[in-house]
């Protein structure tokens, strides 16, 4: 799955970018530029980052502005090389994602904002956290 916020699990399972890794290659056009966590920023948005899901947090409800429900939940993720993120899956996101993405796995990660992060809530040491 490639999340618009993007996560795939190596074979494509929506236009999100979620892809566990492990099933059917993912067409090269998306994995061409898989990037280290470290090299993370929020001056470019066309990012694939290959991470394991070390940790989901529960669900949070909330009212949005409008005051319809809606759902977040965070993540942290690891890289190969020891880079560590925190990620918030919003909404949709978090409605579609929530079920599919298990902690122990491996997936392909695109088309995420890269923002700096709330050091107040940040579970893990990084400046930027990835908002799905």
């Amino acid at each position: 799955m490639t999340p618009a916020t993007g996560v795939e699990r190596e074979q494509q399972l929506s236009p999100l970018g979620l892809t566990p890794s492990s099933t059917t290659p993912v067409p090269v056009g998306s994995r061409a530029r898989v990037q280290p966590i470290k090299a993370l920023n929020p001056y470019d948005t066309q990012w694939t980052i290959k991470a394991k899901l070390v940790r989901k947090a529960p669900p949070r409800s909330f009212n949005s502005r409008a005051g319809a429900p809606s759902r977040v939940f965070n993540v942290e993720l690891a890289d190969a090389e020891g880079g560590q993120i925190q990620g918030t899956f919003w909404r949709e996101s978090a409605d579609k994602y929530l079920d599919t993405l298990q902690e122990g796995k491996v997936y392909y990660f695109s088309k995420f904002q890269v923002k700096p992060a709330n050091k107040q809530y940040a579970t893990v040491k990084n400046d930027y956290e990835l908002h799905f």
